[in-house]
């Protein structure tokens, strides 16, 4: 057997696991949520992970569109910081960037009552 049939076997092998093994399975919305906000990656959250992210840290329900437009925000202006998130609420608040206002009360409701240090505690 060729050492290149041996590694792809190898490799075949190791997904097959994976993929099957169910304690290990892919991580959930609020895990992986909440991992993006503790190490300042905010942009990347997906909308799923901001539904749930939200619900836990600030009890706010968002709707699937309005996670979607909170995660579409995030990324198109780069929000990564709770000081980041104020800066964008204020100059929105201001007319300097043209946001819909139920779109930025979501934002608002997910953030406002979230305390950073409850993300750490979360995720020890």
């Amino acid at each position: 057997m060729s050492r290149t049939h041996v590694s792809a076997t190898l490799i075949v092998t190791v997904c097959l696991v994976l993929a099957t093994c169910p304690a290990c399975a892919p991580p959930s919305p609020e895990v992986t949520g909440l991992a993006k906000l503790a190490s300042g990656n905010m942009s990347d959250l997906t909308g799923e992970e901001i539904q749930a992210v939200a619900e836990r840290l600030a009890g706010a329900s968002l709707t699937d569109e309005q996670a979607e437009t909170v995660a579409d925000l995030l990324d198109e202006y780069d929000i990564n910081s709770p000081s980041d998130i104020e800066a964008f609420i204020e100059q929105a608040e201001q007319g300097e960037i043209p946001v819909d206002q139920e779109d930025l009360d979501a934002l608002r409701d997910m953030f406002e009552n979230m305390d950073p240090s409850e993300i750490l505690a979360l995720l020890e």
